[in-house]
């Protein structure tokens, strides 16, 4: 993740009092038990040097599906929280790159506002770009320093989102991004902020340590970059004496040669890089009127509910939750954490309540590979029980339209069965219905946004359901064409003189949420 984001953006900034304090970063180190065993010094000058590459080697364009508010909606009132209406929330993104994560969201949402902001204003200049381009007029993109409190960022907001900020930032930074969200979040409000976490994380440093060693004085990333591959290729290579601490770390040197060189340059190779226990992180967030609410991450939704054990006291509930998921990360040896803060007096009740699932959407990408088994990408169930697997079977076929979960007539037994589903990735659950169309309508439009990356050379697409979908040549040749003005029958007609199945091409597109209503 980029390791600069809420680090002032040059020289100039970091010389200026009102933009930076004075005195060097100071970063906790800890050992693994946890005890604080050094405080290391950042100068001046090397968080200049971090902001330099930053901008020199942009962050990669892409989108994150599980920072949408929908999904964060979602868990919050699955949670016992009456989350904001996402259909006319305010938004921020915090760290937001280029804005494509943002600009996804809201060509879905257009009467919620969406505001992002960055330090490396490069990347906020594409960002406006492609705004304009797309037409979206929902969306507002600022350079803006977390360090200075962001002053340009005005409001609270229901949904707050830092994705590949905190534990890519000098500790100071992490900080003064939960005091942001402390000062800025809005009743019964949600923000996502994503971290590497701890114990997991120790393998993956143990890697980073040997990279950072093999890059050296490199001064510039091509040369860090290609020292640290190198590194990993060997380490990568199995040994005739490994024990299962060395397959393992062996595994994490296999997963880093398979990244984006971009990311491994902003992520382990980036001089801020500071994984934490989930503990350390809510401690930190108590301290401006935060608590743990739960996790967007899959298999983590049920972080936050209490799906059999009986009610508590409010606060007795809370310690309880928090206790339960910070073992449980140590039980897991977790990696990486997508948690999920509230306001501390938001108080939600915790316990499932069968009528709020009712009040849901749902939808299915999975398939039936065999009869009664279940697949979405690697994942398989085997699901024998008729009322759940009809409900599958209506929402496949559905696809990509959302379902209104009353109408699938499951009693409460199986609608507490449907969280399970959405935390395995059977099914995604929605407070709102789709906004694209599930059928070509008389003159189809492609996503805006979708055209556009066609037309930047892009060979995916961000769909209006917020996901990643690959394009073809042939794709983004249809998807260029669909722009609204022309009648169906003679979209056909000019595919099918390009050698298409015009009809077929068309409706895949709808199949893949990326025609608007």
């Amino acid at each position: 993740m980029p390791a600069n984001r809420g680090v002032a953006a040059n020289r100039d900034k970091i010389n200026d009092d009102r933009r930076w304090p004075a005195a060097p970063l100071k970063t906790r180190q800890i050992d693994v038990t946890g005890s604080l065993v050094a405080e290391i010094e950042t100068p001046v000058s090397a968080q200049a040097a971090q902001t330099a590459a930053y901008q020199r080697n942009p962050y990669p364009s892409f989108i994150h599906p599980l920072t949408h508010p929908d999904r964060l909606a979602t868990i919050a009132r699955l949670s016992g929280l009456d989350a904001p209406d996402i259909g006319t929330a305010r938004v921020l993104e915090v760290g937001v790159g280029d804005g494509l994560n943002l600009l996804s969201m809201a060509q879905a949402l257009p009467d919620a506002s969406f505001v992002g902001f960055d330090i490396e204003a490069e990347g906020i200049g594409r960002g406006r770009e492609r705004v304009a381009a797309v037409g979206q007029g929902n969306v507002r993109l600022e350079v803006a320093d977390l360090m200075n409190g962001a002053p340009e960022i005005d409001g609270s907001f229901d949904y707050i989102i830092a994705h590949g900020v905190f534990a890519w930032v000098p500790e100071p930074v992490a900080l003064a991004l939960l005091a942001l969200i402390g000062e800025r979040l809005a009743p019964n409000g949600v923000a996502f902020v994503s971290f590497n976490a701890l114990p997991g994380s120790y393998a993956t440093q143990a890697v980073r340590e040997a990279m950072m060693r093999a890059a050296g004085n490199a001064e510039n990333a091509e040369e860090r970059l290609e020292r640290a591959r190198a590194l990993l290729r060997a380490i990568a290579e199995p040994r005739g004496n490994d024990g299962q601490v060395q397959k393992g770390l062996r595994i994490v040197a296999r997963e880093r040669l398979e990244r984006d060189a971009r990311v491994l340059v902003h992520d382990e190779l980036s001089t801020s890089w500071h994984p934490w226990h989930l503990s350390d992180v809510l401690d930190r967030s108590r301290e401006h009127g935060l608590m743990f609410l739960g996790d967007a991450s899959a298999e983590l939704v049920v972080d936050g509910i209490l799906m059999d054990q009986a009610p508590a006291p409010a606060p007795a509930l809370q310690q309880f939750v928090e206790a339960r998921a910070c073992a449980d990360d140590d039980l897991a040896f977790r990696q990486f954490r997508r948690l999920l803060l509230t306001r501390d007096d938001a108080l939600p009740r915790r316990h499932v309540d069968p009528r709020v699932i009712e009040g849901l959407f749902a939808a299915s990408y999975a398939e039936e590979v065999e009869p009664e088994t279940f697949a979405a990408g690697p994942r398989r169930i085997r699901c024998d029980h008729p009322p759940l697997r009809d409900a599958l079977r209506r929402l496949i076929a559905a696809s990509p339209e959302r379902i209104p979960v009353r109408d699938l007539g499951l009693n409460d037994a199986y609608l507490r069965a449907l969280i399970g589903l959405f935390d395995y990735e059977m099914l995604s659950l929605h407070t709102v219905p789709t906004s694209c169309s599930p059928t070509v309508r008389q003159r189809p439009k492609a996503s805006p946004l979708a055209r556009v990356m066609v037309s930047e050379g892009m060979d995916w697409a961000a769909t209006l359901d917020h996901r990643v979908v690959a394009l073809d040549a042939g794709a983004k040749e249809v998807l260029a064409m669909l722009d609204g003005s022309t009648e169906r029958e003679d979209v056909y007609a000019r595919l099918s003189g390009r050698g298409f199945d015009g009809e077929a091409a068309v409706a895949g597109l709808a199949g893949i949420a990326l025609l608007t209503r």
